[in-house]
């Protein structure tokens, strides 16, 4: 560089090319055989210098006309992309900026146009940018602001499914080992989609998946009442737990970037769902197992604690046994931790009609529950669990076309027969007869 200008430089590289040009020209005019007399001479020299000197002044301003320009209207754009910034930045407003006002013309195939076009990609970009970040603020302030369950997965639904563009939604969330529509637009809410094989696919892998729809399949209207092209399946992961699914319809097929945009929503509203399934949940929890809504460990360990109380000052007996699912982990393993919530509720369900009237049921573990029958003797106790270990055997468990089976092993105790001096003794006691009942080959009451 000589001036730190471009053009300049330009314009004078070129005069001096000019001038060595016009210096060789009499000496190439007399190898072609123009005579001496006329090109020897000081003026022809000088002139030719002169043309020289004219061509690379013209360079110059041709190449400032041309190229200049569209360098300047180059920098004008960026300018202006460098304000609409500042003022977001300042302001926090949605600038939108797809007009012509910061987009470049492109008018030719060469190097210059190619950096017009990558100038317009790098708007585009930009502005899809910030529509995104304007789209998942307005979300997130959408969904923070509710915490009643069907009041959030309904703002939330509406919000995804405009944004995406979709023709309609639906947002299935599992609940106590069930699955449940909780929200939908412009999908008909039909529960005969839960039992689709897709949906527990997702469920269990816990991944994103498409099925595009060619234009000669036609939709039978059982969900729809349009001609989707393409349904996404979009798990809601929360800690690398699958609280549900989002299912969006669209009449067109869904690019990338809104994928990634869909996946980025997704991550705002599993936070939110969790929050909002919690909140739901939290008067239960204090005392109740979420899952099968009995009483937990803990509560459920007080309950035992005053029947033996109770027991010792009334001198009346207590029956206590403790039920553990045989091969639950097979379960899990085999159809996943959704069906194994479910095959929990069901053994639930199943207790409540073996048990009697005033009998507590408490989930102690994971596939562990104890039964404290106030008033029970060690003869009655062990009625009412062999009655729980049958029904359990005959129930079952339905899943898509399969039937699910498991069975359980007790142990039983009771006071003042098993005699116990602290309520810790009579856990030990029935701890004890499970293990031998699993030792005696399971499905049994020891």
């Amino acid at each position: 560089m000589i001036t730190k200008k471009v053009f300049w430089d330009l314009c004078i590289y070129m005069i001096i090319l000019g001038i060595i040009v016009g210096l060789i020209f009499p000496f190439y005019a007399l190898m072609l055989g123009t005579p001496s007399s006329h090109v020897l001479k000081p003026f022809f020299i000088l002139s030719s210098v002169a043309a020289g000197i004219f061509v690379g002044f013209f360079n110059y301003f041709l190449a400032k006309r041309i190229v200049g320009k569209r360098i300047k209207v180059l920098a004008m754009k960026m300018n202006r992309i460098k304000e609409i910034i500042s003022e977001r930045n300042e302001s926090a407003a949605n600038i939108d900026c797809e007009d012509a006002s910061c987009r470049i013309v492109v008018d030719s195939d060469d190097e210059l146009g190619e950096a017009a076009s990558s100038f317009n990609a790098l708007v585009a970009s930009l502005s899809v940018s910030y529509k995104t970040e304007n789209s998942l603020k307005v979300f997130n302030k959408t969904i923070s602001s509710r915490l009643e369950l069907n009041l959030m997965c309904d703002a939330a639904l509406n919000q995804i499914v405009d944004h995406s563009q979709s023709a309609g939604g639906l947002i299935i969330i599992e609940q106590n080992g069930e699955l449940e529509i909780i929200s939908h637009r412009g999908i008909k809410e039909n529960k005969e989609l839960l039992k689709h094989e897709i949906i527990w696919r997702v469920l269990r892998k816990m991944e994103i998946e498409s099925i595009r729809l060619p234009e000669d399949i036609k939709i039978d209207g059982i969900l729809v009442s349009y001609q989707p092209k393409e349904i996404l399946f979009v798990p809601i992961i929360y800690k690398e737990l699958c609280l549900g699914i989002i299912l969006l319809a669209s009449t067109s097929y869904y690019n990338e970037q809104m994928k990634s945009d869909i996946q980025l929503l997704n991550s705002s509203f599993s936070l939110a769902l969790k929050n909002a399934l919690s909140y739901n949940q939290l008067q239960e929890l204090a005392a109740n197992d979420p899952l099968t809504n009995i009483f937990n460990r803990r509560f459920g360990l007080m309950r035992l604690s005053e029947e033996y109380a109770r027991s010792l000052r009334n001198n009346s007996p207590i029956g206590v046994f403790i039920a553990d699912i045989d091969f639950f982990k097979s379960v899990n393993d085999t159809y996943g931790h959704t069906v194994g919530d479910r095959v929990l509720i069901q053994i639930t369900r199943t207790a409540k009609q073996a048990l009697r009237e005033g009998d507590i049921f408490i989930r102690y573990g994971g596939e562990e529950f104890m039964a404290i029958l106030p008033g029970a003797s060690y003869k009655d106790t062990q009625l009412v669990a062999e009655k729980f270990r049958r029904m359990v055997q005959e129930s079952s468990v339905q899943h898509l076309d399969q039937e699910i089976k498991v069975t359980i092993s007790i142990g039983i105790t009771s006071f003042p027969e098993n005699d116990a001096s602290k309520m810790e003794e009579i856990i030990e006691k029935a701890d004890q007869a499970l293990y031998r009942a699993k030792d005696s080959g399971r499905n049994c009451v020891i």
